[in-house]
């Protein structure tokens, strides 16, 4: 037969003592004292003001200093040439020179016009480009010698205007 001993602990030994740990842990709790209104007031609005702050932020989209505004440009073919108006300037614009001839550059057909581009280009002024079939480039700047060639059927050509290294047109014009 079993002997019973001191040092062994009896399945009921474990439920008292359960019992009485949840006892002592609902008496702990009952006590505690929560926070007071006060400072729950403040922790909500401070909840609240961040909240909106975040909001805020999100919606206008994080800021101004990462968005930027690129210039814009019309291309037209007309009269057996090509005329490059510059409709808005961007964020790096000076409106008082415009964009020197350093800062921007015009391609047909994947080749730098030749002539020389104005010196300043500002919002509304024209850059005409005419035509020399055998001429290297074979467009150049108006006024450039040797060329204005009549052009005899409509043609489609392919124009890119950089500004500050940024393709601000890529895409094509016909021109008869």
């Amino acid at each position: 037969m079993l002997a019973f001993s001191e040092n062994f602990i009896y399945p009921s030994h474990i439920i008292v003592l359960v019992i009485t740990m949840i006892g002592k842990i609902r008496k702990m709790l009952k006590e505690k004292a929560g926070v007071s209104p006060i400072i729950a007031i403040i922790l909500m609005v401070a909840i609240t003001v961040v909240l909106a702050a975040t909001i805020y932020v999100w919606v206008t989209g994080f800021g101004t200093g990462e968005q930027s505004e690129n210039a814009a440009v019309t291309v037209k073919g007309e009269n057996d040439q090509i005329r490059v108006i510059l409709t808005k300037g961007g964020n790096n614009y000076d409106p008082t020179n415009g964009y020197t001839s350093d800062n921007y550059a015009i391609y047909v057909d994947g080749v730098a016009v030749g002539g020389t581009l104005p010196a300043n280009w500002l919002v509304g002024q024209n850059i005409i480009l005419t035509y020399n079939a055998s001429q290297t480039p074979k467009w150049a700047v108006s006024g450039t010698a040797n060329y204005g060639t009549e052009i005899s059927s409509p043609t489609e050509f392919a124009v890119t205007v950089e500004i500050m290294g940024t393709v601000v047109y890529d895409g094509t014009v016909i021109v008869s």
